[in-house]
């Protein structure tokens, strides 16, 4: 007996929500034009806002810093920046973005300005076309509509010369302590080709005397010994200061000002929705709406029944 009315209670719920969803079937039907103009109302509102709505942009501007080469080998290219991509990063945004927006502002109307929220500035990786990624790049982003493009590529161009300004002086130190360095190799160089020279003779003469005098013959070599040795010395020193002249001028030869890797970059933003996605909601909210509606008038028609069988 018990295990029968568990089974009664259990299938009387089941029973009772069919009756609803049937209910709610024939109240949409009854109502259907109720139904029906719900949601083509929603429908409607979610195309117009698609239409007015103007679409989100993402503009990327990549900036290589102030670089010269080390080395040029084709096995082994070495790019070293003047100043980290870190810190040009830090006076960015402290320095070089509020100014340039300020600037930018200056010739644009008041409802047109731009804010230091709608640009970031990061650390990003990029390629120095050497065959090598390095994650040192300057990447400025700003996101706004189509027609921001042009104040956008304004103000990344200010920011460009804002960094180049302030690495003007930093190349230009630089570039003095590689042309001291390069006037110390060049001088150093001659002294040992000119040493050379000196001990060459030096070694011709020991020979010379090691043969006419053969008493002196162990203190001869001794001295033409040493004479060699000293030669060898200057050979190694010369050469070590002729890869080291090289490098300086490639050094002075590969410096490269802070500069633009590309042109603009221009992307759909990843924040911007999709107007698929912006109708397909106003589609299922018409219709939970319309659901709404239909019930809210059938509740309505109720009462309205209730209030008339009572007067009766």
């Amino acid at each position: 007996m018990n295990s029968a009315g568990c089974k009664i209670n259990d299938q009387k719920p089941d029973s009772e929500q069919t009756m609803d969803l049937i209910g709610l079937a024939r109240s949409v039907i009854r109502r259907k034009w109720v139904f029906v103009i719900t949601v083509i109302l929603c429908l409607l509102i979610g195309i117009l806002s698609v239409c007015i709505r103007k679409p989100l942009y993402e503009y990327k501007q990549i900036i290589q810093p102030a670089t010269y080469l080390s080395s040029s080998t084709p096995t082994n290219v070495q790019r070293n920046d003047f100043q980290s991509a870190n810190k040009i990063m830090q006076l960015t945004k402290v320095i070089y973005l509020p100014h340039g927006i300020k600037e930018l502002n200056r010739s644009l109307p008041t409802n047109d300005y731009v804010s230091s929220e709608m640009v970031d500035v990061d650390i990003g990786l990029g390629n120095d076309k050497t065959g090598s990624d390095r994650n040192n790049f300057i990447v400025l982003t700003a996101k706004g509509t189509k027609q921001d493009r042009g104040k956008f590529e304004k103000l990344f161009n200010i920011i460009l010369a804002n960094i180049q300004q302030e690495e003007s002086e930093i190349i230009l130190q630089n570039k003095k302590a590689f042309n001291a360095q390069l006037l110390n190799a060049q001088n150093r160089i001659a002294y040992l080709d000119n040493d050379k020279k000196v001990l060459s003779k030096s070694k011709e003469l020991t020979m010379i005397q090691r043969d006419t005098q053969e008493a002196n013959v162990i203190q001869n070599a001794m001295i033409q010994d040493d004479i060699i040795r000293r030669i060898q010395q200057d050979s190694d020193e010369y050469f070590t200061y002729k890869a080291l002249l090289n490098k300086i001028k490639i050094k002075l030869n590969n410096i490269a000002n802070s500069r633009d890797l590309s042109s603009m970059i221009v992307v759909r933003s990843p924040d911007d929705i999709s107007k698929w996605l912006v109708i397909l909601f106003s589609l299922m909210f018409g219709i939970m709406l319309g659901f709404f509606v239909v019930l809210f008038f059938e509740f309505i028609g109720e009462v309205k029944n209730k209030r008339a069988r009572e007067h009766m």
